[in-house]
């Protein structure tokens, strides 16, 4: 009864930022890839690794692009920023399905990059945190319970789709999904926030006029990007999205390399999403209870093991090992990275602080396919790719270890507003 008065509560909150976590799939990599082989047969002079330099290039742009309108979430309108936002996206799947050269295929993966990855999830993760402050924990892990639902059913659907109609047809079809069906239900869910909005502002104002929003002072960007306790934590948080993007972008490498069928690899989405479904909710009560800095170690154990299991044992069952692994880990990170933020560095430049943590993750899955499909045309194994992204993994976990708390709490040195040090929170 308790959680469904809780979903009452905030069943329109909720419900965008599942919704934003959902249809940024479109612009994930996991989605992206699919279309690869399509892409490099129309497009005569790409490879594996040119294909992986022009899409970190488009990355790494989007990701420049992403540190300015990331942050303009704290000043417009949510319903303007929205629906701006979902055009954006509907114009680069548009541009996708006419790309036939560089000059088409560059801008519409820049597009995809900078509205479908960085600021719709952004947005779903941003409104959360900012307008759910007693049980946020849970409240992120539904909310992103939209990307396992979008890597589950839109690769199973491409590959119906494909069977059917040429590949630009699935882009078209993306493109009309998000003016039909999205943008209206994007404003229904937005339907009274200005009232919401207004409320929160006084609610902040009142805070910190007391000088008690949860134990901390409210960090600005600049500060939280010096702050040696985010150095430390940050390369935890970038693990994950540039493992996964550098093996789902080489994912037709990967499978070969590996010996498992286009069918087989697609269902294993199914023991992804499952994992994260399944960890989701149990790690976002955990992180209400203990808080999200003593889970943070724990982040990127599950695909540092599924990792090292892959890089020695072979058959299709492998598959499925590798993506339950990186579904656990996504899971934590649901609840996770958006409540250890707000733990440490208060909500109200949460846009701002997010916007600078996405551009950090841009850039990290913009490096990623460029390096792996380098290795690619080097000749060398998947297999030794797995194992060094499982050294990467545990590398980033020690790093975390007694990072746990916010700043205040733990006493630790910490920058003050005019860059000096202080320990205050």
């Amino acid at each position: 009864m308790q959680s469904l008065r809780f979903l009452k509560e905030h069943a329109r909150v909720i419900g965008l930022g599942f919704l934003l976590t959902f249809v940024s799939s479109l612009g994930q990599t996991f989605f992206i890839g699919q279309f690869k082989e399509s892409l490099l047969a129309a497009i005569p002079t790409l490879t594996h690794g040119s294909y992986g330099q022009w899409y970190a290039a488009a990355t790494l742009t989007s990701a420049a692009c992403l540190a300015y309108v990331g942050r303009r979430i704290d000043d417009l309108d949510l319903r303007l920023y929205t629906v701006l936002v979902c055009v954006g996206l509907a114009l680069a799947c548009l541009g996708m399905s006419f790309a036939s050269g560089l000059a088409t295929l560059v801008p519409a993966l820049f597009g995809l990059r900078l509205f479908g990855q960085g600021l719709l999830g952004h947005i779903a993760n941003t409104a959360t945190v900012r307008y759910i402050e007693k049980g946020r924990g849970r409240a992120l892990s539904l909310v992103n319970l939209g990307s396992p639902g979008g890597e589950a059913v839109l690769p199973i659907a491409v590959v119906a789709l494909l069977a059917r109609f040429e590949w630009r047809m699935c882009w078209r079809l993306s493109a009309l999904l998000v003016v039909v069906c999205v943008i209206p239900t994007v404003l229904a869910f937005l339907r009274g926030h200005g009232a919401r909005h207004q409320e929160w502002r006084l609610d902040i104002e009142e805070k910190e006029r007391r000088g008690v929003i949860d134990a901390t002072r409210q960090w600005t960007a600049r500060e939280v990007l010096v702050s040696p306790g985010f150095l430390r934590i940050v390369p935890a948080l970038l693990a994950l999205p540039f493992i996964a993007t550098g093996l789902l972008f080489h994912q037709d490498v990967l499978k070969s390399s590996m010996g498992w069928s286009d069918a087989a690899f697609a269902m294993s989405f199914m023991a992804y999403s499952i994992a994260q479904v399944g960890g989701a909710p149990i790690v976002g009560g955990w992180v209400d209870s203990v808080g999200a800095g003593r889970l943070l170690p724990f982040l990127t154990v599950p695909v540092a093991t599924a990792l090292c299991i892959v890089s020695i044992v072979e058959g299709a069952y492998a598959s499925t090992i590798l993506m339950a692994g990186l579904g656990l880990s996504s899971g934590i990170a649901f609840s996770v990275v958006g409540s250890v933020l707000a733990e440490r560095y208060g909500v109200r430049h949460a846009g701002a602080i997010r916007s600078q943590l996405s551009v950090l993750m841009v850039v990290s899955t913009a490096l990623s396919p460029p390096l792996v499909g380098a290795w690619i045309d080097a000749g060398h194994s998947m297999r030794t790719v797995t194992a060094s992204f499982a050294g990467c993994a545990v590398l980033a976990a020690l790093l975390t270890l007694g990072s746990g708390g916010s700043p205040a709490a733990r006493g630790m040195e910490e920058p003050s507003a005019d860059g000096a040090p202080s320990t205050d929170g």
